[in-house]
């Protein structure tokens, strides 16, 4: 599923049944990330929602330089788990729309944090926070996605119209989409846009 579909489960105490029966899944990671310092500790599950039994659970103690090969590492493993269900190209595109660059992530995230408070201030915050990744990056597709969600909303949290910027929330979701056209969160950010210009056929087949 899309991060905008789970991102509001963040940092709720859910009970991951009910969580998979709103998502209409059948599997469901949970995780915890604990940071002191330059050290991160991460936990995380891999639990089938038919039975809620554990298939997979793994705790990793590491610098926080080494963020994005935790994420590998994990998406590997519960990969390696679901293998029967997955193709042989799954694993591969599983690492497409991010950055090989931690510094990128990390700017990244911060944007993510901003954008979520939806405040005129915050969201500029997080508008320069998704730049800094792309200037980081260039091909951080996901970094893209924050600027178009950026422009999404920005109408409802500060005086400029959608007209004004929806020329701006097209482009960013379009080059997403050119630096991976399998990226669920581009596709959705798409889809808004738009819907923000009145294309309702084209928002409806984003969707």
């Amino acid at each position: 599923m899309s991060r905008a579909s789970v991102f509001h489960y963040k940092g709720r105490d859910v009970d991951p049944q009910a969580v998979a029966h709103d998502l209409n899944v059948q599997g469901v990671v949970t995780g915890r990330i604990v940071q002191h310092r330059d050290q991160l500790i991460v936990s995380a599950e891999l639990i089938d929602a038919r039975t809620n039994r554990n298939l997979w659970g793994e705790q990793y103690d590491r610098k926080l330089a080494d963020v994005l090969a935790i994420q590998q590492e994990i998406t590997g493993a519960i990969s390696t788990k679901l293998r029967e269900r997955l193709t042989g190209a799954a694993p591969k595109q599983a690492g497409k729309g991010g950055t090989n660059d931690p510094e990128a992530y990390q700017l990244y995230l911060k944007g993510r944090y901003y954008w979520e408070k939806r405040t005129p201030e915050s969201l500029e915050k997080a508008k320069e926070y998704f730049d800094q990744a792309i200037e980081r990056d260039p091909n951080y597709a996901l970094a893209y996605v924050g600027l178009a969600n950026y422009y999404y909303v920005l109408p409802s949290n500060a005086p400029v119209s959608h007209t004004e910027v929806n020329p701006k929330e097209l482009a960013m979701a379009k080059r997403a989409l050119t630096i991976d056209d399998g990226l669920g969160e581009a596709h959705t950010a798409l889809a808004g846009a738009y819907q923000d210009s009145w294309q309702w056929e084209d928002a409806e087949k984003k969707r």
